[in-house]
């Protein structure tokens, strides 16, 4: 509304434990190069960018420049609008318009080069090898313990593949997405908004009304924090986080590295025969202050509390329900993760160090801080809101595990800070 302005506030977001927010992106074993640690720093990984080779270079002419020779029967190569984006897809692609056709009047194969490099394997992996160093991505670094383990992983596709962070589309560079964090900030608040509420019948309805899960939350929330309809489906006009605004956050001093993630299960768990510490996954991570580096994420945070003012908006059909302020965060956020922090220590084998640091700085918060845990691998517990409501769509046995990286460190706890 016109002259009443958000209070905007900055943001700092230290990372304790290593962070993994999903891209959707992914890097499969012919997606990358791996570079030894000759720069120092550690082993890194170069991503591919194929997208812009294939827009930008002739591919005759870069063959001809390795080959000295224009190669017989390769075709040019296809707009780059056609250049498909999945892995299955860039195989076929490479197969149908670049590789070598082996053709001859007499049936004989070729030995052009080119045939044997190409016709084989496919111009991807080929490429994984070859492509010019113009056209790799700036280079992620490998966490020292995990370098070996994907150095013998990268000879298998399935076990090699990464998952990747977000990053800007301009600029390559890794960011922490603001919707991220808010959703971390909301969840503490519908627990907070269940602590004192009544209406019971509206929330257990709002369970066992619909199917699937998605439909399900977004009409047990919008129960919860009070902008459901008459018919008990969410109001998203007056959703009180409607005044609540985040920016994307980014750090000047960015370190990412892929780290290995291994399943692990509760001290004294019996359940089950089958060991989970031999899956491995692969997660680039945003690094953690308890491993010895300092990343602080900086944004800005912007409320509106006149959205929730009845002096403001008198009329309740406008008004959001519920007034959400830099304090009720920070309490919530602190009455809700504080406690899941102690029981996951006490439940989870983690490396001493990081235990140490973790229950120190949950102790020792200042009045602008709040503990709070985002990203993937956050589990179960961090993202409902207790078991009185969330036991109906847990799955058997939630809880029993963590997926923690290299089996020692669990995922995701960080430090914010709300400046005034």
């Amino acid at each position: 509304m016109n002259g009443y302005p958000s209070l905007s506030y900055p943001i700092q977001l230290t990372p304790l434990t290593p962070v993994h927010i999903g891209s959707g992106e992914l890097m499969s074993a012919i997606d990358y190069r791996y570079l030894d640690d000759e720069a120092g720093g550690g082993p890194r990984l170069a991503a591919l960018d194929l997208d812009r080779f294939f827009g930008e270079q002739n591919l005759r002419a870069f063959l001809e420049s390795i080959f000295g020779a224009a190669p017989p029967r390769i075709t040019e190569a296809p707009a780059l609008a056609n250049y498909p984006k999945t892995q299955a897809g860039r195989a076929q692609w490479a197969l149908d318009n670049v590789a070598y056709k082996k053709q001859s009047a007499t049936g004989t194969a070729s030995a052009h080069p080119v045939d044997q490099l190409l016709a084989g394997d496919g111009l991807a992996e080929w490429l994984s090898e070859h492509l010019p160093a113009e056209y790799l991505r700036p280079p992620i670094f490998v966490e020292s313990q995990s370098a070996d383990d994907l150095r013998q992983a990268l000879q298998d596709s399935a076990r090699g593949e990464i998952h990747l962070l977000p990053r800007n589309t301009a600029t390559g560079t890794p960011y922490l997405p603001g919707s991220s964090l808010k959703g971390a900030l909301r969840t503490p608040i519908v627990a907070q908004a269940l602590q004192g509420t009544t209406n019971h019948h509206q929330l257990q309805e709002a369970q066992q009304r619909e199917k699937g899960r998605s439909r399900v939350s977004q009409r047990f929330e919008a129960a919860a924090l009070g902008h459901a309809n008459q018919h008990g489906a969410p109001d998203l006009l007056r959703d009180p986080f409607r005044q609540v605004r985040l920016s994307d956050l980014t750090c000047k001093q960015l370190r990412t590295e892929v780290r290995r993630l291994q399943i692990v299960r509760r001290m004294g768990s019996t359940c089950g025969d089958s060991d989970p510490s031999k899956i491995h996954l692969w997660r680039e991570c945003y690094v953690g202050m308890l491993e010895g580096h300092q990343p602080v994420w900086r944004g800005e945070l912007r409320l509106a509390p006149h959205l929730a003012d009845p002096r403001v908006t008198p009329m309740q059909r406008h008004r959001l329900p519920r007034l959400i302020d830099r304090q009720a965060l920070l309490d919530a956020c602190n009455e809700f993760y504080r406690p899941l922090l102690v029981e996951e220590l006490a439940r989870f084998r983690c490396d001493p160090d990081v235990a140490e640091g973790l229950q120190a700085t949950a102790a020792s918060l200042t009045d602008q801080q709040c503990l709070i845990r985002l990203g993937r691998h956050s589990h179960f517990e961090c993202v409902t809101v207790g078991s009185r409501w969330s036991e109906p769509y847990s799955n058997r046995g939630a809880g029993n595990t963590r997926t923690y990286a290299g089996g020692t460190v669990p995922l995701g706890w960080c430090v914010l800070q709300i400046g005034r």
